[in-house]
């Protein structure tokens, strides 16, 4: 019988994935699983915008309240946040397909049953299964990603994934909801995920809020109150098309200034690596723009400007606010590259919680200082977020290499000879060539 590579230690399947190739999927194939995995995680975008254009309408036809309706909103973020917890250690621990498949049949009952509902409360809770279905999509197609692309070309990938918005297979394991609580104890990943949740609990503010002020103070109907989110969807895709090239760009730059080689082959070691300079090279100009248009925004409403200057301001946060996102995710990867979806989980606790906890509240701060200052707030929120990532540049690796990590290496580099040998031997027993033992463990994960 052939020895089985589960009989190689964790940290040895890292040492011998440094001297291999880092996958055998090739070119066709990454885009075709990146493609596939954006078109599924894509539902979970879709269940959450599809609902806020007509919001005032809903409320009309099941005869409630605005109120009540925000807290289909907000229930439907709780548990966004919450799922995933569960999803992504299942993802990372019992393997990918599974989990997708578990996930959409969910999804699938669920969407069936809001279609023939006609009560608040029933469209309630249909919207919390809902969510528990597809919000974890994410963590697991990102766990899908840094199991078939390096660092210095995940940029990309993630960039196509944003746009739609680690493997170790063994029997027995169930979801744990403590791995997330435990990646969210390291301090630079803390301070990432935080940063990341500021921004995207403004953005989902101004998502939430944008046809039913529209349709307030510019009095659009239905169609219209649907069109006005496209300006942000437009800018999404330019940002999508140029974004990962940058990414990439700056992880060359990096390297380059670092006298660091470059590995798309065979990955390289991002605990040595000076990844935070690399993704948040371009960090602060995107954050920045994104607070001044915020700001911008709002007054445009408060002021009831011409409709153009809000839909313009949109397309500006679609390219702004997706790269933010595009760079925090790709960051956040790096960072947890042993457990990636684990650690998408563990981001969307928080930005969920505090999406949820401000889109509850939301319309009463409107009512209370108004669009212009609500919106002020939310942008200086975003600057806020950009001192975090600041403060992870400057002192993110030291606390990564103080927690112990940089010794994992270190000690599973003690045993390359012995690794190097059991890896040539089930190699040699499995037919296989360069790295396709270890990797094509990987593939069968999905």
């Amino acid at each position: 019988m052939a020895p089985s590579t589960h009989s190689i230690a964790p940290h040895d399947e890292e040492v011998i994935t440094q001297t291999q190739p880092y996958t055998v999927f090739r070119k066709w194939e990454k885009v075709y699983v990146v493609a596939l995995i954006t078109l599924t995680a894509w539902f979970s975008t879709l269940s959450s915008f599809i609902y806020y254009p007509v919001i005032t309408f809903v409320a009309r036809d099941l005869r409630t309240t605005m109120a009540n309706i925000n807290l289909t909103v907000t229930t439907y973020m709780v548990v966004s946040g919450i799922t995933p917890a569960l999803i992504g250690d299942l993802a990372d621990q019992a393997g990918r397909r599974l989990t997708y498949v578990i996930a959409l049949v969910v999804y699938f009952c669920a969407n069936i049953g809001i279609a023939v509902q006609n009560s608040f409360v029933a469209l309630l809770l249909l919207r919390m299964l809902q969510s528990a279905g597809i919000s974890g999509t994410f963590s697991i197609a990102y766990g899908v990603l840094v199991d078939i692309s390096t660092s210095a070309e995940r940029g990309s990938y993630v960039s196509a994934l944003s746009f739609g918005e680690v493997v170790r297979k063994s029997g027995g394991h169930i979801p744990n909801p403590m791995a997330c609580l435990k990646v969210l104890c390291r301090k630079d990943t803390f301070i990432v995920v935080t940063a990341g949740g500021i921004i995207y609990m403004s953005y989902s503010c101004m998502q939430a809020s944008l046809s039913t002020l529209c349709v307030k103070i510019y009095s659009l109907g239905q169609l219209e109150a649907r069109l006005i989110y496209l300006p942000f969807g437009f800018g999404s895709i330019v940002l999508t098309c140029v974004s990962g090239k940058i990414l990439d760009r700056d992880y060359r730059i990096t390297a380059n200034s670092h006298n660091l080689p470059v590995d798309k082959i065979r990955g390289d070691n991002l605990l040595t690596f000076p990844v935070k300079k690399a993704r948040l090279r371009s960090a602060f100009i995107a954050i920045g723009i994104a607070a001044i248009t915020f700001i911008g925004y709002g007054w445009s409403l408060h002021f009831h400007a011409h409709l153009s200057i809000p839909l313009i301001l949109q397309f500006l946060l679609g390219l702004s606010v997706q790269m933010c996102f595009n760079i925090n995710n790709t960051l956040l990867m790096d960072i947890n590259f042993r457990t990636p979806a684990t650690a998408q989980a563990a981001s969307n606790i928080i930005r969920c919680a505090l999406a949820a906890i401000a889109v509850a509240v939301l319309e009463a701060v409107i009512g209370q200082i108004g669009i212009g200052w609500t919106f002020t707030l939310l942008g200086f929120g975003v600057l806020g977020s950009g001192l975090l990532y600041w403060v992870d540049r400057q002192w993110g690796m030291k606390w990564r290499t103080d927690s112990g990590e940089d010794n994992e290496t270190t000690e599973a580099m003690d045993g390359v000879d012995e690794q190097e040998k059991a890896y040539e031997m089930v190699k040699r027993e499995n037919g296989c060539a360069g790295g396709a033992a270890n990797n094509g463990e990987r593939r069968d994960e999905y």
